[in-house]
């Protein structure tokens, strides 16, 4: 059976995260727990590296001898046959660096740098440079993957008081439930007492090698020897041990599958639908309807909890169910809304708007009774199938078909044009004018084409396309209601409260 994993928020966000089918995965720095994430150096690396950093002071001269090609030798007469055999040892020693990718040092020249460094001053300055350098770099490395991670944290249960206080807006908010994702990237969190510890000695040795490599990074072994900074993501205080935690971890470094950047340039985890949802014991209001239209739309099932009567708990309250007939303020349709506005343009001779805004009323109108298929599609359909002015013409002459209804729509909106010539199912568009005439006139004449042009009344478009659209709110009213909805507020009404 595939495990659950819950995700606690607010009712606007569980709205967001519910119509986006995505997760925004934050920075934990912004986490409210100090301790999250936190991560010290193990104190025994402390003389094993200083000992690694001597040594590889040495082994760095030795490899830019090697690559010295101006310079003969290091030694001179007798000696040049030793240098020659340096210069194909540390050749030798870069091959098994390409292989192993990391510097473990060799004990002599430790040895060697403290008897040269004992009584020379300059050298051991060199070397306090040395040390507080790859020290400084080793902190980068670290802040760095910190500040790249970004993470989602979930819960293995449903039920915690705690959780729903703290994350679901004191019980006002929701819960959802997934099945848990099949990837690495999504681990449980380890309590414990102690801090996350990191060997700085094993994270050294590799960085020295891209050192004498140069090298900038090498993803694989970089992965490796972060695996304890990666932990840390992972562990927390044993005090939270309640939460039951399971968190995904994701960097800014590596986009990919499943993570993208939404349009307000936050990185996301795609999700796919929850297999439940879970609503506050508090939970009120328009949110929460807005919430449970959604819902019923996806066909997820919904349960409400409420505080049990003889103990301290959180359980479902399995008498209640989600309303049957969820209504929204009638001018808050926005169906409704924009065939009053195609009326008020009409009114006042701003027909172009009236055209404008009566395009888009199919794609409300094909989502509640139109064919399976792209939206393209849907809007094709509908309007061959309700609207006059799309019919086909007997004659064979050119006309308003759903699909040029389509590229109007996308034209007009993108580049504000009416240019959709070419050839279509049955007849070639060359041409195509919008005339008007106003209201007042009743009898609204035809429109009038040809093979390869159309002249298209607006009047009559627009008439045709609020007749239907009644209609179809009429018939489909509950459907219609519980699409989303254009949210659209008077000012004045907003000062009276």
């Amino acid at each position: 059976m595939t495990e659950k994993i819950y995700k606690y928020t607010s009712l606007k966000s569980g709205f967001a995260i519910l119509k986006n089918r995505s997760l925004i995965l934050n920075n934990p720095a912004n986490f409210n727990d100090p301790f999250d994430c936190i991560l010290i150096q193990e104190k025994n690396d402390d003389d094993k590296c200083l000992k690694l950093m001597k040594d590889f002071s040495l082994m760095k001269i030795l490899f830019k001898y090697s690559e010295d090609k101006t310079k003969k030798g290091l030694f001179k007469g007798d000696y040049k046959e030793f240098t020659n055999c340096l210069r194909k040892e540390i050749q030798a020693y870069k091959l098994l660096l390409e292989n192993h990718q990391y510097y473990e040092g060799t004990p002599l020249f430790s040895d060697i740098y403290d008897y040269i460094s004992e009584n020379n001053f300059e050298l051991k300055k060199r070397q306090n440079i040395l040390i507080s350098k790859w020290k400084d770099l080793l902190k980068k490395s670290y802040d760095d993957i910190k500040s790249y991670a970004r993470i989602s944290c979930f819960s293995k249960r449903n039920n915690s008081i705690l959780m729903w206080s703290h994350y679901a807006d004191s019980h006002r908010g929701v819960c959802f439930e997934y099945d848990r994702p099949n990837l690495e990237e999504f681990r449980d969190v380890n309590y414990q007492n102690k801090l996350p510890e990191f060997k700085i000695y094993k994270i050294l040795t590799h960085l020295m090698a891209l050192d004498l490599l140069e090298k900038k990074d090498n993803k694989q072994y970089n992965k490796d020897d972060c695996i304890d900074i990666l932990n840390s993501f992972f562990i927390k205080s044993i005090e939270w041990s309640y939460e039951e935690e399971v968190r995904c971890l994701f960097s800014t470094k590596e986009i990919k599958d499943p993570i993208e950047y939404d349009s307000k340039g936050n990185l996301v985890i795609k999700m796919e639908l929850p297999t439940a949802i879970y609503i506050g014991s508090r939970a009120l209001g328009n949110d929460l309807d807005r919430l449970l239209i959604l819902a019923e739309n996806l066909h997820i099932p919904v349960y409400f909890m409420k505080q049990a009567e003889d103990r301290f708990e959180i359980v479902i309250d399995e008498g209640k169910k989600p309303p049957e007939n969820l209504k929204i303020e009638k001018n808050n349709i926005t169906l409704l809304r924009l065939i009053d506005e195609i009326n008020i343009c009409i009114n006042n001779g701003a027909y172009l708007s009236a055209f404008f805004v009566s395009l888009v009323i199919p794609v409300i109108c094909s989502k509640v009774e139109s064919i399976n298929g792209t939206d393209k599609d849907k809007y094709i359909y509908w309007c061959n199938t309700f609207c006059d002015c799309c019919q086909k013409d007997p004659n064979g002459m050119s006309y308003l078909s759903g699909e040029v209804c389509w590229n109007l729509k996308n034209k007009i909106y993108t580049e504000c044009n009416t240019n959709v010539y070419g050839q279509y199912d049955d007849f070639i568009l060359n041409n195509l004018i919008l005339v008007f005439q106003e209201r007042k006139k009743l009898d609204l004449y035809n429109d009038i084409c040809s093979k390869d042009c159309i002249k298209q009344n607006i009047l009559r478009f627009c008439t045709s396309i609020i007749e239907q659209a009644k209609r179809c709110y009429k018939k489909h009213k509950i459907k219609i209601e519980r699409l989303e909805q254009i949210k659209i507020e008077d000012l004045e009404d907003y000062f009276r409260c």
